[in-house]
């Protein structure tokens, strides 16, 4: 301590039993110490010996705490002694902060056993040192090398005093944990905890008191956000021990289960939302992620009881607090409304669901639900996807521009469909009801109309509230189209095909999104799609769905509102053979001859996708190939402009360099050689629900083995982001081009002369910088330009340009560029 100049008669002013000294001593404390420079200079001998300086340096200050309690404790302490013992408390918050990137293990250790131990006075928490000493752990424990040093008991130990904070329960340092799965082991001689003993234990009052409460105390929510903290440690013992030989059977209830329990007291107590739900979730979050594929038995037990305090959050105005909402119900719904459930079980869980159901109507009355999913954020393509991947539904996936509440939209959405499906089995499954449950019989009337109210919703209504429901009915189809009954599915077909005619543009889109999942997801259960001329009956009717479909697919395929769409369907439907020979060339051959003149509005991703497959159909065909319609296309490509964009030069268009150049080469007659693809995670913003998705994602084949017992492949499939090798013989010469390769070279080749000119500086100018949004555009135009001797040298500036404004950027490939080191469980 005598590297820094006095330091050391500060600390023993501050050690004295005079008031004056103390006070004098705490002063240049804060004085001394405030300069970093005396304070690295203290680390350089205060680190030394295991941090011996650095203990002896806070024993002082906790010495001086102890005191002024002391003197506080009395009966007769006036306002300065209270006012005393705040500043010797404040300095200590102050010293920790300064201090927690310096200290080691040992001096950790003692300063976290004294912030514990000074948070209790004799069964509750000690006011004033509660909020002060709350953020001081906050600060050390968010420091991950001190959070990773806590031993199970003192982890133990400070997550029960904030549980008993929040809870109101009785708090002592030295007691053990206080398990509630404790109360439950009367119940039967089984440790595991049954969804009948919970409800007893809770009904006897012996897990704890039920008092509805509405406010917290800003203390109590400073240690409330000590949980997740500490339930994001890597060696957090949320789960049971392994079972061994040794072991008793069966094992004791893990602390899992205790935590869960404790979650759901919570949310009974406090019947309206308060500043401590959103580390309550948090927390739950955390422990549900972990008990998951762990502990199913206990996971059920506690997520029966916890749907149903979830579901009353659900129309919260806070936006994290419904994120964290949709990321439990998530975790919780595949469980607990698995088919093997017993029928008690499910009563509970029936009216949880249906309340979420019934609040989809709701979304487009509210200022803080939902928006629809703009088309325009997400990618339309024909490629073979693995449905392991995260936001995507057969052949749509999230693109450029996907942002959280993007995100957000599509996993809220997702829940809707899952509780609409979940109701609409339940309706089919169950028989008439019967006499003695009139119960269950009065609740029916809900079930009856799950999949087809929102069949019902498209039809009336604003028109948020009709693209909603829309576009979760495109989910249900995509994720539970098998547990459909027949005459939904024919229903949901028929109004997809109805929507195609509707006055709104966005919905006329979805529908043509709708009806390509749809062909898609029949194509992949090995359902033939019946032909008009070989159908009968209720197969007539879904034939002349599908004739509809394509007719108008291709009439709006050069429509500037709805061309991307229609193209998708179109493509989807020449993919899975729906399209007889004749009616497909009749049609393709008209769009084809007068492409140039009148044809879509923008090379979309899936406008590119679909020509190119009509170009491919068109050789096929004898009389199309003679018609030399590849130069119409080329014709067509010659209008467009690659760098002002469908949206202008702010916004990023739904098509990559890999989209044109696969028309390109198809136009061209050269071999494919096509450019890596965007892949979805690269798109992904960086929020929970994201993380959220990516583990369902990483952990779905044991999840389904969990569930129903399917056995992954012994092949493993190949990654559809995993580069793969593309062998093409290399071109005879690059160094001179004819025909329609000249052609389209000449064309970019002017493309990239007005872009040049548009980004050169004027002499007295600074030089130009694109904006973040118009460099990936730059680039791709850079890509497809074939290699020319006159252009070596002119774009390299805005080439440089272009790419640090890539690299700079934050808003589009941030999930590219930012390695993520840390595990789910740590996200909070």
């Amino acid at each position: 301590m005598s590297s820094v100049s006095g330091l050391k008669g500060a600390l023993k002013l501050y050690e004295s039993d005079k008031i004056k000294d103390r006070a004098q001593g705490g002063e240049l404390i804060r004085e001394i110490l405030s300069n970093r420079d005396n304070l690295l200079a203290f680390q350089e001998t205060a680190g030394r010996d295991s941090g011996g300086g650095w203990i002896a340096f806070f024993q002082c200050l906790f010495q001086a705490v102890v005191t002024e309690k002391r003197a506080a404790s009395k009966s007769n302490a006036s306002a300065q002694v209270d006012r005393r013992l705040a500043e010797s408390i404040s300095l200590v918050r102050w010293m920790t902060e300064r201090s927690v990137h310096l200290i080691s293990r040992k001096p950790f250790l003692a300063l976290f056993r004294h912030l514990t131990a000074l948070l209790v006075h004799g069964s509750s928490i000690f006011d004033p040192a509660a909020l002060d000493y709350a953020k001081a752990l906050r600060c050390l424990l968010s420091y991950p090398p001190h959070l990773e040093c806590l031993t199970p008991e003192l982890w133990k130990q400070l997550l029960g005093i904030c549980w008993a904070a929040v809870l109101g329960d009785e708090i002592s340092v030295e007691s053990e944990w206080q398990d509630e799965v404790d109360e439950l082991r009367e119940h039967g001689e089984s440790g595991s905890a049954t969804p009948m003993d919970i409800d007893g234990a809770m009904a006897g009052g012996g897990i704890g008191p039920s008092r509805g409460r509405s406010t917290i105390s800003q203390s109590t929510t400073e240690l409330v956000t000590l949980i997740p903290i500490l339930l994001a440690s890597p060696g957090a013992p949320i789960l049971p021990p392994f079972p061994t030989s040794a072991s008793p059977l069966p094992p004791p209830p893990s602390l899992g289960m205790s935590l869960l329990l404790k979650s759901h007291r919570f949310l009974t107590q406090y019947t309206s939302e308060t500043s401590g739900h959103l580390s309550i979730l948090q927390s739950l979050n955390l422990v549900l992620a972990e008990m998951e594929l762990n502990s199913r038995n206990e996971f059920v037990a506690a997520g029966i009881k916890l749907v149903g305090p979830l579901v009353g959050l659900w129309g919260t105005r806070s936006k994290p607090l419904r994120e964290q909402v949709v990321i439990a119900l998530r975790t919780i719904l595949p469980f607990i409304t698995h088919e093997m459930m017993d029928q008690d079980a499910h009563r509970g869980v029936l009216d949880a669901v249906g309340k979420l159901s019934d609040a989809l109507p709701k979304e487009a009355a509210l200022r803080w639900g939902i928006e629809p999913l703009d088309l325009h954020v997400l990618r339309l393509r024909q490629t073979a996807e693995d449905s392991n991947q995260p936001f995507s539904l057969c052949g749509v996936s999230a693109g450029f521009d996907f942002t959280h509440e993007c995100a957000m939209t599509w996993a809220i959405l997702e829940l809707y469909a899952e509780a609409a499906a979940f109701l609409h089995s339940k309706l089919n499954s169950a028989g008439p009801p019967s006499a003695t449950a009139e119960g269950r019989g009065a609740k029916r009337g809900k079930l009856e109309d799950a999949v087809t109210t929102i069949i019902s919703q498209m039809d009336s209504g604003p028109y948020t509230g009709r693209l909603l429901a829309l576009q979760v009915l495109i989910f249900i189809i995509a994720r539970s189209w098998s547990r459909m009954s027949v005459d939904a599915q024919a229903a949901a077909r028929h109004e997809l095909v109805e929507h195609l005619d509707d006055d709104h543009v966005g919905i006329q889109s979805w529908s043509f999104v709708g009806l390509s999942v749809l062909a898609r997801v029949i194509s992949s259960l090995g359902s033939p799609i019946p032909s008009a001329n070989r159908a009968i009956g209720r197969d007539a009717a879904a034939a002349g769905d599908w004739d509809r479909a394509w007719s108008h697919a291709i009439r709006k395929s050069t429509q500037a509102a709805s061309c991307r769409a229609a193209c998708h369907l179109a493509h989807t439907l020449l993919d899975v053979d729906r399209v007889d020979t004749t009616s497909a060339s009749r049609a393709i051959g008209s769009l084809l001859r007068h492409l140039d003149v009148q044809g879509p509005s923008y090379p979309f991703d899936s406008v590119c996708a679909f020509l190119e497959r009509a170009l491919r159909f068109s050789r096929s065909d004898v009389r199309m190939y003679s018609l030399n319609l590849e130069d119409k296309v080329v014709a067509w490509l010659d209008k467009w402009s690659a760098l002002e964009g469908s949206r202008g030069k702010a916004r990023m268009d739904p098509q990559t360099c890999a989209d044109v150049l696969a028309l390109l080469q198809q136009t061209c007659l050269l071999p494919r050689n096509p450019l890596p693809e965007v892949t979805v995670t690269e798109c992904l913003p960086d929020c929970a629900i994201v993380d959220r998705q990516l583990e369902e994602a990483r952990t779905d084949q044991i999840r389904r083995f969990v569930l129903h017992g399917e056995v992954p492949n012994a092949t493993a499939k190949r990654s559809p982001s995993s580069p793969e090798s593309h062998t093409s013989e290399p071109p005879a010469s690059l160094n001179f081009l004819e025909g329609r390769p000249r052609r389209i070279s000449s064309m970019l080749s002017h493309q990239l002369e007005a872009f040049v000119d548009d980004w050169q500086p004027s002499e007295n100018a600074a030089p130009a910088s694109p904006p973040n949004d118009c460099a990936k555009p730059s680039i791709s135009l850079f890509l497809l330009l074939p290699s020319k001797r006159r252009y070596n040298k002119a774009p390299i500036s805005p080439i440089r340009n272009a790419s640090n404004c890539a690299g700079g950027s934050s808003k589009s490939y941030s999930r590219t560029w930012r390695p993520r080191y840390t595990p789910f469980r740590v996200r909070i």
